[in-house]
């Protein structure tokens, strides 16, 4: 959180989500593919949503840094995966004629993705926006 997000006040974050907006915008165009960028921009919302509210807390609660840093990483890779195997399912779509069996498997496996991993990113977000209170609740003595 620190060193990638705060340090440049989310600019680079901004970058990376506006690429995954892209996607999730293409998505929604095809006939066949959007219900994934439903879902793509969805998790994108949230995204943004616990990003927003994290950085907006840190300056009260520095260590928020630390106990939100595993869950919202999770949360990060999640929807990126989700976001390159939405965009691998954009280029299979315009080449299945080439090759049917390799490139519909690209388009399952996205949507495979989307409706088994995706939904994760919202437990990963909902424990990346907690209180850091739990995590550093406990004094020394009692570890």
């Amino acid at each position: 959180i620190g060193r990638k997000i705060l340090k440049d006040g989310g600019k680079e974050l901004m970058k990376v989500m506006a690429e995954v907006e892209t996607i999730s915008k293409s998505l929604t165009e095809s006939e066949t593919l959007a219900d994934l960028g439903k879902s793509l921009s969805d998790a994108l919302k949230k995204w943004q949503e616990v990003s927003l509210d994290i950085t907006g807390r840190v300056a009260e609660d520095i260590d928020l840094v630390g106990t939100c840093s595993v869950n919202y990483m999770m949360l990060c890779g999640t929807i990126l995966g989700g976001a390159l195997l939405s965009k691998g399912a954009l280029a299979a779509e315009q080449k299945l004629d080439q090759d049917p069996d390799f490139y519909s498997a690209k388009i399952t496996t996205a949507r495979f993705y989307s409706d088994h991993i995706l939904p994760r990113l919202y437990a990963h977000a909902s424990a990346a926006a907690a209180s850091s209170d739990l995590v550093m609740g406990l004094s020394e003595d009692q570890f």
